[in-house]
């Protein structure tokens, strides 16, 4: 009779792994955020990322996903963030409303470093004076923070374009950066965070009043900045990121992984899985620009 593979899961592990992802999925959470929430709790760590993954495979079954099509090149805008605050990024997404409200706007604020939405409000209309003033506000809310502010990136429409607007980062020293027309991939981190809000476990199908949609969207930003692990960041939240306790967190990580290895020494990679969040993040880095037109 042949002997078990030493990377073999025991039977015990797997079911504790089974009951943690069936109780999770329950719950509407991710494989992710199942995993991250077992690897920063107190119990031993029993396994890797991808056995979880693996292990919920079985469990449910995936369901294919469409890839996107590329989007061509052309007049790329190109910005970049190394520290929390430094890049803002904003926009409008429609929240549906009941039979009697025909819907509502929710203007969001994004910092690219962090992911952290930093500003939002829920409102009856797209108005230059509300997004000037929440833009405004998020600002001076960064300096508070210690940060300095050097670019707001967003879409073209009017709102956002505004004189109004304008004047304002002109007087705050910011600058603008604006996405190309009709290309939603130049700000692909706001459109993210506006598809996990809108299809978040904690989302309706429709909002009664404006109030109602304040308390369901306030709840759900508050799930994704604190408590939502983020693939992007290496696995911790917005808020960890923005504040900078991703260090301590990531110290803890790495010391039940050591404990975990010590046990199972075969399962060991060659370095550690778990990583600090990206140095730097942007938005179209490493794409080529547009060449500039010939004259005849």
């Amino acid at each position: 009779m042949s002997s078990p593979h030493p990377r073999k899961l025991d039977e015990s592990d797997y079911t504790r792994i089974a009951e943690l992802l069936v109780r999770g999925r329950a719950q509407g959470l991710s494989v992710a955020r199942i995993f991250f929430d077992h690897l920063d709790g107190p119990d031993p760590l029993l396994a890797s990322i991808r056995t979880f993954y693996r292990i919920n495979a079985q469990l449910f079954p995936a369901l294919e996903r469409r890839r996107r099509p590329a989007t061509p090149v052309r007049g790329v805008p190109i910005v970049t963030a190394d520290r929390p605050g430094q890049v803002l990024c904003w926009d409008i997404t429609w929240l549906p409303g009941s039979f009697v409200t025909k819907g509502f706007h929710l203007y969001t604020v994004l910092d690219l470093y962090s992911r952290k939405v930093v500003g939002w409000t829920v409102q009856h209309r797209q108005e230059k004076t509300i997004a000037t003033r929440l833009i405004e506000q998020v600002i001076a809310d960064q300096e508070l923070n210690g940060h300095s502010v050097d670019v707001v990136h967003t879409d073209n429409g009017k709102v956002m374009t505004s004189h109004m607007m304008k004047a304002m980062l002109d007087e705050r020293g910011v600058q603008l950066s604006l996405i190309r027309p009709n290309v939603s991939n130049d700000n692909p981190f706001e459109e993210s965070s506006h598809r996990t809000i809108k299809h978040h476990r904690y989302a309706l199908e429709t909002y009664d009043d404006i109030q109602h949609a304040q308390k369901v969207i306030g709840r759900i930003i508050d799930e994704y900045n604190n408590r939502d692990r983020h693939s992007g960041l290496n696995g911790y939240t917005p808020s960890e990121v923005y504040s900078g306790t991703w260090r301590d967190i990531l110290e803890h990580r790495r010391e039940k992984e050591t404990v975990y290895y010590a046990t199972h020494p075969h399962r060991r990679p060659r370095k550690s899985v778990y990583k600090p969040p990206p140095k730097t993040v942007g938005i179209n880095n490493g794409k080529p620009l547009a060449p500039e037109p010939t004259s005849a």
